[in-house]
Parts: structure tokens; C-alpha cells; sequence
């Protein structure tokens, strides 16, 4: 159990420190092999989209003070992530470049009752590349809490820019 609990303070550290070098389009997310549904270091919930597109804005994008109340809102589930994002004054549009937050509500290219966010890796006139966690497809053989990568049209989706 001892070395349970100095492996948590070595992840917490290198997610919460900025020291950790994360690369967009690859799985190295530090809690990969984490329990799912545990508390993270910003407030979600370990290996579903919102902890992951969390740390992806932390770590890569450089926003160390993003956490699940971030401005003073209230993130939550992934549908919610948009309207959030324009209450605190964040640009939300229909526009995707590499490592805005794509949003896609319930029922849009598969994501659930919940919402989905995934991370924008690269895009074309209509569609969208995007890496999560979480998204049933055929990247990670439809198992979910895994990193996984998938084109969707861009028509549906809303785009968050930190």
C-alpha cells in the first residue's frame, strides 16, 4: 500500500508541477493505468475525456491553473464544457486548430448522454482529427477508459480556445 501512495505524490507531482513534457497525438497520460473514476488533480474524474482534455490543457497548453472550476465556473460533464467556456469569457466557435477543445454534445458522432471533449490534433475543410480518452471506437477495439484517436465531421461540433 506504502508504494501506492508514493506513486500517487510522483504523479501528482508531474502533473501538477509543469514539469512533465506531454506530447500531443500520443498516449502519455499519467494515469493511464490509474483506477477509473478517481479523483484527479483537477477535479475529474481519472480516464474519462474531461480528465484527460484537463491535463492536455495543463500540461501542453500551458493554462497550470486549469482545474474543473477554472475561473470560477463549473466544467463538469463534457456537454457543459461550451456554455462554460463562453460564461468565463473563453473563445468558443466553430473553428478547430491544433489543441483548441473539441465539444461534442449527446448524441454527435457516438459521445453518450454526457457529452464528449477530445483534444484537436489536426484538421481539414470538414472534418476533424482528435485524440481522448474514453470515446468507444474502433482505435481501442470499442473499450473504453482508453486513449484513442478518431476523424469526425467538424459540422456538429463546438471548439474551446484557451
Amino acid at each position: 500500500m506504502r508504494w501506492l501512495a508514493v506513486v500517487s505524490v510522483v504523479l501528482l507531482g508531474l502533473v501538477t508541477g509543469g514539469t512533465a513534457a506531454a506530447t500531443f497525438g500520443t498516449d502519455d497520460y499519467p494515469y493511464r493505468a490509474a483506477a477509473v473514476d478517481r479523483g484527479d488533480a483537477w477535479g475529474f474524474l481519472t480516464r474519462e475525456c474531461t480528465s484527460f482534455v484537463a491535463w492536455r490543457v495543463h500540461v501542453d497548453l500551458g493554462v497550470t491553473d486549469f482545474t474543473n472550476h477554472y475561473r470560477g465556473g463549473h466544467f463538469g460533464d463534457a456537454r457543459n464544457w461550451a456554455a462554460n467556456a463562453r460564461r468565463i469569457g473563453l473563445r468558443v466557435d466553430s473553428t478547430p486548430t491544433k489543441g483548441a477543445v473539441a465539444v461534442f454534445p449527446p448524441g454527435v458522432a457516438g459521445a453518450g448522454g454526457y457529452g464528449h471533449v477530445a483534444i484537436v490534433l489536426s484538421s481539414t475543410q470538414n472534418t476533424v482529427t482528435v485524440e481522448d480518452y474514453n470515446f468507444e471506437d474502433d482505435w481501442n477495439n470499442y473499450r473504453p477508459y482508453r486513449y484513442g484517436q478518431h476523424t469526425e465531421p467538424a459540422r456538429s461540433l463546438s471548439f474551446v480556445h484557451f
